[in-house]
This record gives structure tokens, sequence and C-alpha cells, in this order.
């Protein structure tokens, strides 16, 4: 695992939170693919990122749950605009709307990270968009097409699994959507976790091993 020091993965995993009502199931299920996550991975920095929907009546149980990711190295972004993003504590926001970039950048400073939820775009207009990720459809030559074009990181946006993610990361994406799949793996969220990253590393060409 030494040779990988002072590398990062070319492709993460991508987790969507749409609800913290049962904060301490959500915890325990972040907690643990962080634990899969630091414990297999050789790399300087790792390449993962969690985003919560916003919701003002949960707040307090974001702004946790948001610190227990950024507290484990992977990277927390919200909903909600500016609101959502000064409330959480995240790291970035989650836009849907291209003619906000501009002004959630002014608000939120240039060290904040902006992303787009493009999968209803034309990717010709989103090159020189400011933002610094985007989320696509889980369409491999639409991401292929991305990764020509731009250096900008894309999500492969869907119902991905580790039979599938390591398509998308040779495609180019640089995050994969793996929610379902791994929050609802039947043998537990450890397993699901363990899989998909397996599958990411072969992917790369990595000659690691994951026990399944």
């Amino acid at each position: 695992m030494d040779s990988d020091k002072g590398r990062s993965p070319p492709c993460g995993i991508y987790l969507h939170i749409r609800d913290v009502g049962d904060k301490l199931t959500t915890l325990k299920n972040l907690r643990a693919v962080a634990m899969v996550i630091n414990r297999n991975s050789g790399y300087d920095k790792n390449m993962h990122m969690v985003m919560f929907d916003y919701e003002p009546l949960q707040v307090l149980a974001l702004r946790e749950l948001v610190e227990a990711v950024r507290m484990s190295g992977i990277v927390a972004i919200s909903g909600g605009g500016v609101t959502g993003f000064e409330s959480t504590g995240a790291d970035g926001v989650l836009l849907d709307k291209l003619d906000d970039v501009a002004s959630v950048r002014a608000q939120i400073g240039a060290d904040a990270i902006i992303g787009l939820d493009a999968r209803k775009m034309d990717i010709k207009t989103l090159k020189d968009s400011g933002v610094d990720f985007v989320i696509l459809p889980a369409d491999a030559g639409k991401i292929g097409a991305w990764s020509m074009i731009s250096d900008v990181p894309c999500i492969a946006g869907g119902k991905i699994d580790n039979d599938t993610c390591g398509d998308y990361a040779q495609a180019g994406a640089g995050f994969v959507d793996v929610t379902d799949y791994v929050l609802k793996h039947e043998k537990g969220v450890l397993q699901g976790a363990v899989n998909v990253l397996h599958a990411l590393e072969i992917a790369a060409g990595s000659d690691k091993k994951s026990t399944n």
C-alpha cells in the first residue's frame, strides 16, 4: 500500500442522504463507510463525498452528521443553497440551476465547493460554469464526452452497484453514486462499501485485494 502514497484514487464513492430523521442509524452507517475507506485506503488523499438534503427542522442533526463526515476525511455537501451551506457547516453546496452559480460563489467564497446537478443539462453549456463538480446521468458516453472537454470531476448519478461502478470509473467519472447499493446492502453497509471500493480498485488497474 505504500506505493500509493502521494496519490488520490481516480474514482470515489458518492452517497446522497435524503432523510436524517433517524440520525443514529444514519450516523452509524456513515461511520461504517468511513471505517472501510480509512482502513483499506493507501492513498494520501481520499476522494469520497456525502451529500445531505437540507431540512431546516433537522438542522441540528444535519450539523452533527456533517461534522462526523468531515472529521472522517470525507467531503460533506449540503442542499439548500447558501442557507443550507451556512447552517450545516458543510464543505460546499449542490445547486440545480446554472444561473445560481455566480451569485452563490460570491456569497460563500472561492474556497467553498460548488456542485451542479446537471443531469438534465447540455454538457456544452457547463464547460466554463465555474463549478467544482457536476452530476451527470449514469451514461458512460456522456461521462466520457465530459472528461474530454473538462477537468472538472463528474459524479455518475443513478442506481449504481459494484457490478457497474467500474464501468463509469473507466469512462472518466470522478465519483459514483452508490447510495442505494451501499446503504441497503443485504449483508450490511460495511460489505456494500467493501464491494464498491474493491470494484473501483480493479477498474483503476490496482492489484490490491479486498475480502468479500
